[in-house]
């Protein structure tokens, strides 16, 4: 039964901390990970011997559940067995070792629920001092054509760059169809962005140069930027849609603000009895 839960211990600990099975990892890293995982059994089988694990049972369903979602990711059973034995389970031993960390989690919650209950002023108070952030800002969803510098080239010199970009814009007109501009992008644009028709993404502000910036947020949908210049070139912006900012109310976002506040409070509690736990057990060992 032990070496079941250690085994899967180590495959979670393996793949939190090296994205990866334990069969996978070096002699060093293996060491290290199997270490990790008696610790944290050690630690466990304290845990389900404490008060607060008194009458605490897992459900004979949800041991089945939590494995068979474990055999969906792969293609069969037979490939599903054979992860398992690579890593020291078998079907059996995984219920056995899933057993264990339903009850521990178990513990743990009834630890958690000690914690005070968080108020609506609390919700408030965390609202308040994180409005700045929970703003989403305006955006612009924008493209552009680009025509390099390069006095090496003839057609690419400052003069005949920009005369050739004037040339486009002029073709294009002040509020051009996107599917035009986009046309002319994969026509003429030297960016990699020619493409997706010269598409750059949804923008918020401060993304681009500040010259492209400040005349992609002054234009309205549809609307064709004047010859502009930055380090990369001479560029022709189009603002092909606005986004409004948007910031959400409170009531919007007060019940996961207080699932949130809930949540930060019971794993403080737990942090603390754990570390209890783990200061009375160094104890005992000396």
């Amino acid at each position: 039964m032990s070496q079941a839960i250690l085994a899967y211990l180590a495959l979670e600990t393996a793949q939190a901390r090296y994205q990866c099975g334990p069969e996978q990892l070096d002699v060093e890293q293996r060491s290290k990970v199997e270490e990790t995982a008696r610790r944290r059994y050690a630690l466990e089988r304290r845990i389900l011997e404490t008060a607060e694990a008194t009458g605490v049972t897992v459900q004979q369903a949800d041991i089945d559940r939590a494995c068979a979602q474990i055999a969906e990711r792969y293609e069969d059973r037979d490939s599903y067995r054979l992860a398992l034995a690579q890593i020291g389970l078998d079907p059996p031993g995984l219920s056995v070792a899933i057993r264990h960390a339903l009850r521990v989690e178990a513990v743990l919650a009834r630890v958690g629920a000690r914690a005070d209950a968080v108020e609506d002023q609390d919700v408030r108070a965390w609202y308040d001092a994180n409005r700045d952030k929970l703003v989403r800002p305006e955006k612009r969803v924008a493209r552009q054509i680009l025509i390099t510098i390069n006095p090496d080239y003839p057609e690419n010199t400052a003069q005949a760059a920009r005369a050739r970009l004037e040339a486009i814009a002029a073709e294009l007109g002040p509020q051009p169809e996107v599917e035009r501009f986009a046309e002319c992008a994969l026509r003429h644009s030297e960016c990699p962005s020619a493409l997706e028709g010269g598409k750059l993404g949804s923008l918020p502000a401060g993304q681009l140069y500040a010259e492209l910036d400040t005349a992609l947020f002054s234009l309205t949908p549809g609307a064709l930027s004047p010859v502009l210049e930055s380090p990369f070139g001479l560029h022709l912006i189009y603002c092909e849609e606005i986004e409004p900012g948007h910031e959400p109310s409170f009531e919007a976002l007060a019940g996961r603000i207080r699932l949130a506040l809930n949540r930060e409070r019971a794993q403080q509690v737990q942090k603390r009895w754990i570390a209890e736990l783990r200061a009375a057990m160094a104890t005992n060992a000396v």
